[in-house]
């Protein structure tokens, strides 16, 4: 199974492009214009190992929440990769994919919250909890917008995607920002796919939790 998963939820956007299990192509992206350089770089990554990007079988998407216009920019670029490719299409959720994450590299039973950034002037921040153990993942509760001061936490293990100036004070913060979303995403795109749980790109929007109010300019 040929699978391209696609992660444009959080300021360095990444993709990896796995062939019978095996990673092909992986790149995460640091640049200013990391968003505008998504093709550009998908298509340079299958060029640099010999793949042709019509062999993709499945696109597992982060569609959000996360980055506004990167989700848009990764809805639009998985769109034009399904249309052009025929494949089939998964939708993963970014809070997830942080929990999976986690998992994957830590190995560690416990209690978590999941967190990203919406609003750096209020402090929101989308967040969920999760049971996590050494086999897979189970959110507790629904998906959740709050002022990170609000958030009752307890004694969980905060998971964060970003660096987010002001929440290091916390000594049960786990900063996964420096670990790639490939191996998280393709886990999760496995279970849906053995549960034969897919998506219509057609239909397919990022998943905001919020409505998007741009911030107005003081004259």
């Amino acid at each position: 199974m040929n699978i391209l998963v696609l992660d444009t939820s959080n300021y360095n956007p990444e993709f990896a492009f796995f062939e019978n299990k095996r990673i092909i192509v992986q790149k995460k992206l640091y640049s200013d214009n990391n968003a505008d350089s998504l093709i550009y770089g998908i298509i340079e990554g299958f060029k640099e190992s010999g793949r042709k990007m019509k062999n993709i079988e499945i696109l597992a998407l982060s569609k959000g929440p996360g980055s506004f216009t990167g989700l848009r920019v990764g809805s639009a670029a998985a769109k034009g990769i399904c249309t052009a490719s025929g494949c089939r299409f998964i939708e993963l959720n970014s809070l997830d994919i942080i929990a999976e994450k986690f998992r994957l590299n830590f190995a560690k039973e416990c209690i978590a919250a999941a967190l990203i950034p919406m609003n750096s002037r209020t402090n929101e921040f989308y967040y969920a909890f999760y049971e996590i153990c050494k086999e897979n993942i189970k959110r507790i509760g629904k998906y959740l917008i709050s002022g990170f001061k609000q958030i009752n936490f307890g004694k969980k293990v905060l998971l964060i995607n970003d660096k987010v100036k002001g929440l290091y004070v916390r000594q049960n913060l786990t900063d996964l920002s420096e670990y790639c979303s490939a191996d998280a995403m393709y886990s999760l795109a496995q279970l849906r796919i053995n549960g034969n749980e897919y998506n219509d790109f057609r239909n397919s929007e990022p998943n905001y939790m919020k409505d998007f109010v741009p911030l107005k300019k003081k004259f």
